[in-house]
């Protein structure tokens, strides 16, 4: 006689709820805490959900459940680096490779409703950054200029910090679009030359974005080899770089975006970082949102991503 199967609704039950006796009894962490980190994930799990989960006095629904599960598997594996055993209803504990290090979830403040964040500092921490990017379902967009730090976090940076973490989202299928700046184009002389009144460095930058385009190709060949469902893309734009873009799921109705921009006389790096969400913030994302699509509207391709199974 057949086993009958375990429902998913429980098997998410039961990953919320070891999933939080192992973060209690290892790092201490609390319930709230734990939804914190989720909403830094992009999963949006009620303080009584969660509770409501973890107790089992009040059973969720099985849209909840499936989301809290998701958002506790990604908290586990990131900074316990365990996974779940279906079979056993528990997590295991596998061998780490070497070198494994765990990646700590910021915890996330939510919002009030029709709210945005202003990030006076300039530009984000790696770990801020990823925790944004982490809420993609489909996609993520940068539109910068040289994308120089980009590159950087990719091949100067240890690999847990940032490069796994792109390679987990396109492996769940999320694409990668990067926009930069066309060395070639009038605009990129006239802003460069301009630039180069307070910042001197900046009359090479042509020559930096030639070196950054070699580095994308780079990563892009070592992206396809592992041949995720994702696929990274890159364009030239030759229209005068007014801010930095960092989008995710864009044009979705959970659409989420850094814009920064660029305020003359100041370091790119240095310009405040606005943060909104096309269902909070509606009017001020789509007229965010129209910029975006007029500045790179005629962009062209440089760099196109194999599609899953190819070299």
């Amino acid at each position: 006689m057949r086993a009958m199967k375990t429902p998913r609704k429980e098997i998410n039950q039961r990953i919320v709820q070891e999933g939080y006796r192992l973060l209690d009894e290892r790092l201490g962490y609390s319930q709230t805490d734990i939804q914190k980190k989720m909403a830094a994930l992009g999963f949006e799990v009620s303080k009584p959900t969660l509770s409501n989960i973890i107790s089992g006095k009040r059973q969720a629904g099985k849209e909840k459940l499936r989301t809290a599960g998701e958002a506790m598997l990604q908290i586990i594996r990131a900074e316990l680096g365990l996974h779940f055993d279906e079979a056993g209803s528990c997590f295991d504990e596998p061998a780490l490779p070497s070198g494994w290090a765990p990646t700590v979830i910021p915890t996330l403040e939510v919002e009030p409703e029709g709210t945005f964040r202003f990030h006076a500092d300039g530009r984000l921490s790696i770990p801020d950054k990823v925790a944004f990017l982490k809420k993609a379902q489909k996609e993520i967009i940068e539109f910068g200029v040289r994308l120089n730090a980009f590159t950087d976090y990719f091949l100067s940076r240890s690999a847990h910090e940032f490069r796994n973490h792109i390679e987990e989202l396109m492996s769940r299928g999320v694409n990668l679009k990067l926009y930069l700046l066309d060395p070639d184009c009038n605009a990129a002389r006239l802003y460069f030359e301009d630039r180069s009144a307070f910042f001197p460095e900046e009359a090479r930058s042509g020559e930096v974005i030639r070196e950054v385009i070699q580095r994308l190709h780079r990563i892009q060949k070592e992206l396809s080899a592992g041949q995720h469902p994702g696929k990274m893309e890159v364009f030239q734009y030759k229209h005068l770089p007014y801010c930095h873009f960092l989008i995710v799921d864009g044009e979705t109705r959970h659409g989420n975006m850094m814009v920064s921009p660029y305020l003359y006389g100041i370091r790119r790096a240095d310009c405040p970082v606005i943060q909104l969400s096309r269902a909070a913030d509606s009017s001020l994302y789509r007229r965010y949102w129209t910029s975006f699509q007029l500045l790179t509207k005629g962009a062209r391709p440089i760099l196109h991503g194999p599609g899953p199974g190819k070299g």
